[in-house]
């Protein structure tokens, strides 16, 4: 069934209230501070894995080149709109599914769990999977088959795989969904009535086009002599990484599932009792939903943003349970849920600080003469000042963090003793910090021991942020 013309516009009215707490602050997250920071090196110059290091694939840090150039506080605000239209596209392509698949009469409410539950994961800037789950999705949409258009063909099969390996050059971890995918296509062909030639023939055509766009990154790194750096970025520091401690490990899982769990748990049940929608509908929904599922807990680490590609397919399901008369608990679980997200969000702002806290940060670092280093802190710093950066290795844990040690490329106490040996003019550090190797920390102390002192202390959220400078 298509949906109403009403949905996209409701669906835009969600996704602005539950992010517009967010917009414009500089510091959401660690992780998008520092993909925009490389996006604006990048921007001036500076080639990602060459001179600013991280695993993350290219096509995460394209996005933030594509506002790299602008002046920093526009930059900010387009990488954060350029996410909420993410968002807002694939809440549509979820209520899309939902609405053809015959889950729920408009699909609206699909598109709304989306928007909803992302927030409560991180999901209210530009993490990878906010932009990700829109590739993912429109490749799952061309292929879902509602038992009245035509059957899967190979163009769109073809098309939906391209799309998997455009998200797989936003974040690897795509690559289970992909497998997934592919495998549903092949079989569903074979069962369609297609020959065993043909099948393989699609098959192979598709596995070239899931890894036409990291092939072409590779080559683009090759063609200018930046092979290794490319390749050791992307598929070995990822096998290099160490695991967290067990306890840091479970917690975050268990954080992980308490919020994930009663999404899941409404998609399941929908699934289960969805018996007047077309079976096949209902195995390639479980199944994404399976896969998400097992990619998650089989990756580690388990940060939040993890489940943000769970939420996909667990909306999609999760919209049968509002077309039953049962659905009090659903639009309960809904309505905390969207509660829920925007306390949070206001804990994060009390948390980890507001952008008129990062100005007055910026403020007391200043512009140069001399180079800074961001020990711990913000990376949007090195963006936010005109001074000269020493190390390839911006993101501040990647030099101090046990779980990077020996999976960056160097050694960790090697480039920190460098970096300190060249007497960057400021220092920004937040103290000791769960995860750091205690050798890290006595190195930078003892360095600030011999000819820094602290200029100024500014309270950043709960944090408190030392900026140091050389003695006169």
């Amino acid at each position: 069934m298509p949906i109403s013309r009403r949905v996209p516009l409701l669906l835009l009215a969600v996704a602005l209230a539950t992010r517009w707490l967010a917009l414009g602050n500089p510091i959401l997250h660690v992780d998008e501070q520092y993909y925009l920071a490389v996006g604006r090196a990048w921007a001036a110059g500076r080639l990602p894995y060459v001179d600013l290091w991280d695993r993350k694939p290219i096509g995460l840090f394209l996005i933030y080149r594509l506002v790299g150039a602008l002046p920093l506080m526009v930059s900010i605000w387009a990488y954060q709109l350029l996410a909420l239209a993410s968002a807002w596209a694939t809440a549509l392509i979820a209520a899309a599914m939902a609405g053809r698949s015959g889950l729920a009469r408009t699909g609206a409410v699909a598109g709304v769990l989306y928007l909803v539950w992302i927030v409560l994961a991180e999901g209210q800037g530009g993490q990878s999977p906010v932009f990700y789950n829109l590739f993912v999705a429109a490749a799952f949409l061309l292929v879902l088959e509602d038992g009245r258009s035509p059957g899967l063909t190979a163009p769109r099969a073809l098309a939906a795989m391209l799309l998997i390996g455009l998200a797989m050059q936003i974040k690897t971890s795509v690559v289970f969904e992909g497998i997934f995918l592919g495998c549903w296509i092949v079989w569903r062909r074979w069962r369609l009535g297609s020959g065993w030639g043909q099948v393989l023939a699609l098959a192979a055509a598709m596995v070239t086009l899931a890894l036409l766009p990291t092939a072409l990154a590779a080559y683009g790194y090759d063609a200018i002599d930046h092979w290794h750096d490319w390749w050791f970025a992307n598929v070995e520091s990822i096998a290099h990484r160490q695991p967290d401690p067990a306890a840091e490990q479970i917690g975050n899982l268990v954080g992980l599932i308490a919020l994930i769990s009663p999404l899941v748990a409404m998609a399941v049940v929908a699934l289960i009792r969805a018996r007047k929608v077309p079976l096949v509908a209902r195995q390639l929904l479980a199944g994404w939903l399976a896969v998400s599922c097992l990619a998650v807990l089989g990756f580690g680490s388990w940060f939040d943003h993890y489940a943000l590609p769970i939420m996909v397919p667990a909306s999609i399901a999760a919209a049968g349970l509002f077309e039953s008369r049962a659905r009090r608990w659903p639009v309960i679980a809904l309505v905390v849920a969207a509660i829920g997200g925007q306390a949070l969000l206001i804990e994060k702002l009390c948390r980890r600080g507001t952008a008129a806290a990062f100005d007055r940060v910026v403020q007391a670092v200043g512009e140069g003469p001399g180079c800074l280093f961001v020990y711990n802190g913000d990376p949007m710093l090195y963006a936010a000042v005109r001074r000269c950066t020493l190390t390839r290795f911006q993101f501040p844990t990647h030099l101090t963090r046990a779980r990077e040690n020996g999976a960056i490329g160097v050694d960790q106490a090697a480039e920190l003793a460098r970096v300190l040996a060249l007497k960057p003019a400021v220092i920004v550090d937040t103290g000791p910090f769960r995860g750091e190797l205690p050798d890290r920390r006595r190195q930078l102390q003892r360095a600030l021991a011999r000819g820094y002192y602290p200029s100024a202390r500014v309270a950043e959220g709960f944090t408190t942020i030392t900026v140091y400078r050389r003695t006169p």
